[in-house]
This record gives C-alpha cells, structure tokens and sequence, in this order.
C-alpha cells in the first residue's frame, strides 16, 4: 500500500493521518482506527492498491523489455531519413504489451 492508499484510509477513518512507517506506529494505532466499521470502503481502497501494483510490475517489467531493444533501420525512399525496421517479434511483442495494458 502506498502513501496515497494511506492517506484515502486516513479520510475514511476520519482521522488526520496514518503511518504504519513512523517508528511510534503500533498495533493499538491501527485498532483505534476502528477498520471494522468502515469494511466496505478499506476493501476497495486494497483492491484498488492491489491493481495498482500489478499495473506497475507490469509496466516495470515492458519498460525493461523495451529498454534494451534494439532497432534496426534502413533509409526511406531516396531520402536521407531512416525508418525502423521492426522484426515480426517485435511487432507481436508490442502488440502483446498493448493487450497488457489495455
């Protein structure tokens, strides 16, 4: 969960902040939050930080890919500009990592 998810938790909770990283931050803490109360409203808040994260794993792991690609080229016409020359890998790949992130 990010601090993001955190501070919606905190706006749910009616309270001015929560941080599971402060030092100070105990059990006691989290049970005077009263989560029982507001199960609905936490449940979405983890699901939706659950699809954020595998978004960003995903993303992390298409952003590696694409970072060590590389493109061929070849000039265009009778000019002296170069076009890529994507492999038919390449073309499915990235047609794949669009279907991903759809």
């Amino acid at each position: 969960i990010r601090l993001r998810h955190w501070k919606q938790l905190a706006g749910v909770c009616n309270v001015n902040t929560v941080d599971p990283s402060e030092s100070k931050f105990t059990l006691q803490d989290m049970l005077r939050l009263n989560l029982d109360r507001h199960k609905d409203k936490i449940e979405e808040i983890v699901e939706a930080a659950m699809k954020e994260l595998k978004i960003e794993k995903k993303l992390a792991e298409i952003e590696t890919f694409w970072t060590a690609m590389e493109l061929t080229y070849s000039p265009h016409k009778n000019t002296e500009m170069h076009v890529p020359q994507p492999s038919e890998e390449l073309l499915e790949t990235m047609e794949a990592h669009q279907m991903e992130l759809q």
